[in-house]
């Protein structure tokens, strides 16, 4: 399963190395900067390989994804039923079935937290247990991560953040990969960031987030700037402009990324036959 990151840039998720350390992704830009997009780039990959996706829509901005392979992916809410607390057992079937699985949760984000918080942290527990038992290459997309695993922690927040870094740690053995996307990267717990080993920084202006990203950001960077451009210089990236880290294409490097358009299919079909 290879995923083009940019016009040079190829990514091959089941090399012996990626397989050995799981993929957890970090995805981090302000709005406008590409950053769901970003997200869209690896998940559209993966299913147009018959990969299985599941994304966690904060916001129900995932549903073309249904138009790159509607027979192996379903959607649920996206101006239909909405998914509620007892949806997790059906959700989860169409995962035994293999289908990826878009959710949008845009009907409880930043209006009933407490709901979200306990339909996400179920889903994510009963997801962990079926890859325990039956393990198989699933890639997870949580959108808005820092409503999930949050820096400063309200009250009985701290037992779900521990689960859920447990999960996203130990998933690995099991073929349970992660893509975290915030806008708000200095709301994220420090420790979920650690734990990834693939990091995407697009455009980033805000002073707190900023200051967060830059501990992530490697000192000599250098590859993609031009003479005189520092570090700091990601404040004006383009959308789509990303500084790439990642041990598994080599050196860290500033790229634009090959971002899907908003009907994804012909795109990638493209794409992936210059791949192959």
């Amino acid at each position: 399963m290879r995923i083009r990151l940019s016009k040079s840039i190829i990514l091959d998720l089941m090399s012996p190395q990626v397989l050995a350390d799981g993929f957890r992704a970090w995805v981090a830009g302000e709005s406008g900067s590409g950053k769901s997009s970003a997200a869209m780039l690896f998940a559209s990959q993966i299913v147009e390989q018959d990969g299985q996706v599941i994304v966690l829509d904060a916001h129900g901005e995932y549903e073309r994804l249904w138009e790159v392979k509607p027979g192996a992916v379903v959607k649920l809410g996206y101006g239909s039923k909405p998914v509620d607390e007892s949806s997790v057992e059906f959700c989860m079937e169409l995962v035994r079935q293999g289908k990826s699985v878009l959710i949008d949760l845009s009907h409880w984000t930043d209006l009933e937290p407490p709901k979200l918080d306990a339909f996400v942290l179920d889903f994510i527990r009963e997801l962990y247990k079926l890859r325990r038992e039956c393990p198989r290459q699933t890639f997870l997309i949580v959108e808005e991560s820092q409503n999930f695993m949050p820096q400063q922690q309200e009250s009985g927040q701290a037992q779900n953040i521990k689960v859920f870094l447990g999960i996203m740690t130990g998933g690995r053995k099991y073929g349970l990969n992660f893509i975290l996307c915030s806008q708000q990267q200095s709301l994220v717990d420090v420790r979920a960031i650690r734990s990834c080993n693939v990091r995407v920084f697009l455009r980033i202006s805000d002073e707190g987030d900023w200051k967060k990203v830059r501990a992530y950001m490697p000192e000599n960077l250098s590859i993609g700037f031009k003479a005189g451009e520092k570090r700091n210089d990601i404040t004006k990236f383009k959308s789509g402009e990303a500084v790439l880290v990642c041990r598994w294409i080599g050196e860290d490097k500033r790229v634009q990324l090959a971002l899907p358009e908003v009907t994804p299919r012909q795109p990638l079909i493209e794409a992936m036959k210059e791949v192959h």
